[in-house]
């Protein structure tokens, strides 16, 4: 592991990533000149690069999102991203197991949930409506669409990814109920901790929220309203983030828009 010291000042993390804020991480990395001439994502540039990495590598993995990192591994990880040094990092050798790890942990630390402790009951109430698809997808659907809107990029991110895995059950036997057992509890989770019977039930009824989630992916993201709302935000996500920088005089990466 490199020890950043080398590292340009404006590149460096002043804070950590896991356990902030998902508007404050946002705008701290939107302050950043741009890397490249490419529209910057919108979600954790860290994150980005996992997605990215598992989307390409890793979605016909055996037990992909379920099996364990190992600890130490994931530590130094974490420790990489927290102290801005992850984009050395390369990633086949890190471990495909040791970067979903992470990434889980990343959301499992945000201190306000991909889905927004106000919105947990609504999404809950979804799982209900299993046995009535048309109605299950359009509620999820304006669920989705009253989502913040970082959280909502974040929260596609992370569902494209999770659809293609589930994509390739057939050979990494992770479907979408498989694969909702390990996500719902990091993204889709109370304010307060439950009784045992209730906990049970809720659970239950998250992995059913968010199994439906991935399994709806393409009628709630690529196609319809929802769809187009997410092009006009990475849009103009672009075009603010280059607005800033030019503000914050590094203009030598501004290519107009």
């Amino acid at each position: 592991l490199t020890d950043g010291a080398d590292m340009p000042e404006e590149r460096r993390v002043p804070y950590a990533v896991f356990g902030v804020d998902l508007d404050v991480l946002m705008d701290y990395e939107e302050s950043m000149p741009p890397r490249t001439e490419a529209a910057p994502p919108s979600v954790p540039r860290f994150v980005e690069r996992v997605v990215c990495h598992v989307a390409a590598h890793g979605t016909g993995e055996k037990g992909v999102f379920r099996c364990a990192g190992e600890k130490r591994a994931m530590d130094a990880l974490v420790e990489m991203v927290d102290s801005g040094r992850f984009d050395s990092l390369s990633l086949p050798d890190a471990g495909l197991h040791n970067l979903c790890g992470v990434l889980k942990q990343y959301l499992r630390e945000l201190p306000q949930p991909v889905i927004p402790f106000a919105q947990y009951e609504a999404f809950l109430h979804v799982a209900l409506l299993a046995d009535r698809p048309a109605q299950q997808r359009a509620e999820l659907a304006a669920l989705v669409a009253a989502l913040p809107r970082r959280n909502l990029c974040l929260l596609e991110r992370l569902l494209g990814l999770l659809r293609g895995v589930a994509c390739n059950k057939h050979v990494n036997a992770m479907d979408e109920t498989n694969l909702a057992i390990v996500t719902a509890p990091n993204i889709l989770r109370p304010a307060r901790a439950k009784a045992a019977s209730s906990s049970m039930i809720e659970s239950t009824q998250a992995n059913g929220a968010v199994a439906a989630l991935i399994t709806h992916y393409a009628e709630l993201f690529e196609r319809g309203a929802l769809a187009e709302t997410l092009r006009q935000l990475n849009h103009r996500e672009h075009e603010w983030v280059l607005y800033r920088t030019k503000l914050l005089g590094h203009t030598k990466s501004i290519r107009a828009v």
